[in-house]
């Protein structure tokens, strides 16, 4: 099922004290047909972890319905920790989004944070009715702005894609097999042929999902993979501290829930804020993506008015070009997935298509597939939050940090610790990423679990997503004109591979190599993709920077 058919995700943010009434809003909104709500007690499976499965079942949310009531509002609970882990989100949406919809069970006080959004009340029980349809009209408006947004996207990538394909047609890169091998290396992986992308072509690039790390070291997309480019972003930040002089924006790159765990594009500060109260400050900070995949970032601090460029960044390195068109044919005068001729959304049609009450494929663990973020509450609330066995346990996790290289990381490795009077040979497995935990069952202190948590050693021009490798190679402007063979390097020290370069290669031009990037740690059966990126020089003037790019590469393959 396409994105665009699914149903609306609404999330039921409630106090277990209000189960019955908010189990008569779940039947409710179930039998509507187009809406897909979540209760924990509906949708958690024996077994399941219970922290995990509701905040991947908030983050995966269209919309989230916060319950309101004196057993919620006048004291410190579950619903607390779950709104100001809604409220992150909230930050990351669109400014008319309908994403947090108050709904009060009883007469209370709606929380200081919540009064920005209009609630709605569903009492006292002779106008729930009412309210009930008051309700049903914000989810139908927040399931027109989310169809209207996914499908002009499915358009707009589509109109590009047949643009790119026009302009530049995909060939195909084959080893050079007359040439000889001048180093008399074993060359590696001649199955792997290259596909040459052209980067004119920005605004068609694949691009991981660009994040900033906020409370908890909890990574908030600013930019979704997959999303059109250019592109603009305003996310407001705040101090956490009183008289905080300085806010800190930690740029990502990476689909992780923790910021550990995906890939660092730099950190950008704004200083010299007046002192405040903790949480007083607003400051804006603006990200804006160009067609060319470069990234500035500007600070404005609301109470002074005073603008402040933080930096920019190009993401050409971390893009891949689509080898494939993946949207079926589209055709421009129809109608696609509830989007009239017009560009408007027609709500009866989508409601004929998906309200009647039809299977809509996949179930509950598809439907939130993704990342949870319980680090995030253990970061915010320690191991509080519930008093079970298997958090108590939790308590009693001790870590010891382990360093590899990049290249052991890639290929696994093996280390020997000494732990009290044993000494353990513990196996790391390829694939794994820093922030990777490795468990020793009993080897801790009074027999308790031990966790080796991994430190990956940056590479000189390696760089990583996920599985994905990525490398920039300088080659002169004479070999990308007339074309030739270029000795590649590869993870393993000392080895390399060949490949063409075909006339009238372009600066900045993307080779794919299809399974030859890293491992998959989950299933060692498959590979990420390795994307090089050539950077063309004139050999009469070879930047300095180049040249030290190249002996570093040449030093490699030795």
């Amino acid at each position: 099922m396409t994105e665009t058919r699914r149903r609306l995700r609404v999330f039921l943010c409630h106090s277990s004290q209000d189960k019955p009434i908010v189990r008569e809003l779940y039947r409710r909104l179930l039998a509507e047909g187009w809406i897909d709500p979540w209760l924990d007690e509906e949708k958690l499976l024996p077994g399941q972890d219970w922290d995990l499965e509701i905040e991947k079942a908030a983050e995966a949310a269209d919309v989230v319905i916060v319950c309101l009531s004196a057993n919620s509002v006048n004291k410190e609970g579950y619903v607390q920790r779950e709104l100001r882990f809604v409220l992150d989100i909230a930050l990351t949406k669109p400014d008319e989004t309908i994403f947090v919809i108050p709904l009060r069970l009883e007469d209370c006080q709606p929380p200081r944070r919540l009064r920005g959004w209009q609630y709605a009340d569903y009492f006292p029980p002779e106008r729930r009715q009412w309210s009930y349809q008051r309700l049903q009209q914000s989810l139908k408006i927040r399931l027109e702005q989310r169809v209207l947004r996914d499908t002009k996207n499915v358009i707009r990538a589509k109109e590009e894609m047949a643009d790119f394909k026009e302009v530049f047609p995909s060939k195909e890169i084959l080893p050079n097999k007359n040439t000889q091998n001048v180093t008399g290396k074993e060359p590696i992986a001649h199955s792997a042929a290259g596909t040459p992308m052209a980067s004119p072509a920005s605004s068609v690039y694949k691009l991981s999902t660009i994040c900033v790390e906020t409370a908890g070291g909890v990574s908030t997309p600013i930019y979704y993979k997959g999303d059109p480019v250019p592109f603009k972003k305003s996310v407001v930040f705040s101090t956490a501290e009183d008289n905080q002089k300085k806010v800190e924006v930690h740029l990502l790159l990476g689909e992780n829930r923790m910021a550990r765990d995906n890939v660092s594009l730099g950190k950008y500060v704004l200083d010299g804020i007046p002192p405040a109260s903790k949480g007083v400050p607003q400051i804006q900070i603006q990200f804006e993506l160009d067609k060319d995949l470069n990234l500035s970032i500007t600070a404005t601090e609301k109470s002074t008015g005073r603008v402040k460029y933080l930096g920019d960044i190009s993401l050409t390195d971390y893009s891949s070009p689509p080898v494939k068109d993946p949207l079926p044919p589209v055709s421009h005068n129809s109608s696609v997935e509830g989007l009239s001729n017009k560009g408007d959304f027609n709500w009866n049609d989508w409601i004929r298509q998906e309200g009647s009450g039809q299977d809509v494929g996949g179930n509950a663990e598809d439907a939130f597939a993704g990342g949870g973020f319980s680090d995030f509450f253990k970061a915010i609330f320690g191991e509080t939050m519930h008093s079970s066995a298997r958090n108590q346990a939790v308590k009693q996790q001790y870590e010891r940090r382990v360093d590899i290289t990049f290249q052991e990381a890639c290929e696994g490795t093996e280390r020997m610790l000494q732990v009290n009077d044993r000494k353990l040979t513990v196996r790391i497995p390829a694939g794994v990423k820093t922030g990777s935990k490795i468990r020793l069952a009993g080897a801790g202190p009074e027999g308790l679990d031990l966790f080796l948590v991994v430190e990956v050693q940056p590479h000189p021009f390696f760089t990583r997503i996920d599985s994905d490798l990525y490398m920039r190679y300088p080659i002169s402007e004479e070999l990308a004109f007339y074309g030739g063979e270029l000795q590649v390097p590869v993870i393993e020290r000392g080895k390399s591979m060949y490949i063409a370069i075909p006339p009238n290669t372009k600066d900045k031009q993307v080779f794919k190599f299809a399974s030859r990037g890293i491992v998959n740690l989950k299933d060692a059966t498959e590979h990420g993709d390795f994307y090089l990126t050539i950077d063309t020089y004139d050999p009469q003037n070879v930047p300095p920077r180049f040249q030290r790019v190249l002996e570093i590469i040449n030093d490699h393959m030795k």
